[in-house]
């Protein structure tokens, strides 16, 4: 019988660069159905998820070095694997954000033309973009003209929003 403390983690650790190349794949095909791009918006460089992708194996490898029960375990893992995949999608999207020709791409959430029923500026760094099917999208920056740069991009883009 197998010793589920030490699986657990050996698991864990296993789905760290399954995520990277999860985040990687996912994002470089929502690129591609984006088209080419028309105006970059890469928004500052999040120094903190550095330190997430650093410390997240080291919560994962804790485990070993420590006796948990299951549910503790199961957490910290769990906090590891997630933590690390939301840095790596952070990371490796930022580079892409920006104004394609048929849609925006903006950390991690992409949004087609096509899909865009209204568009909303909540204050001067938060814009929502209102999709045909009722759901929302909220694209934030901290930087103001990044965000009225989009909406005009956007409303460009879609003579329905004029």
């Amino acid at each position: 019988m197998y010793d589920y403390a030490s699986i657990v983690p050996l698991v864990s650790l296993a789905l760290l660069p399954l995520s990277a190349l999860y985040v990687v794949a996912n994002t470089l095909v929502l690129k591609r159905r984006m088209g080419p791009l028309v105006e970059s918006f890469c928004p500052r460089f999040h120094f903190q998820f550095l330190g997430v992708l650093l410390f997240s194996p080291a919560l994962i490898a804790l485990a070993w070095y420590r006796e948990f029960t299951s549910l503790p375990l199961f957490a910290l893992c769990g906090v590891g694997v997630i933590g690390f995949y939301i840095a790596v999608r952070d990371l490796f999207v930022s580079r892409f954000t920006g104004a394609y020709r048929d849609g925006v791409l903006w950390s991690n959430a992409m949004v087609r033309y096509d899909d865009i029923d209204s568009l909303v500026l909540l204050d001067s760094c938060t814009l929502v973009f209102v999709l045909r099917n009722g759901h929302e999208k909220i694209f934030a920056a901290e930087d103001e003209e990044a965000v009225s740069r989009l909406e005009q991009r956007v409303k460009s883009a879609v003579p329905t929003l004029q």
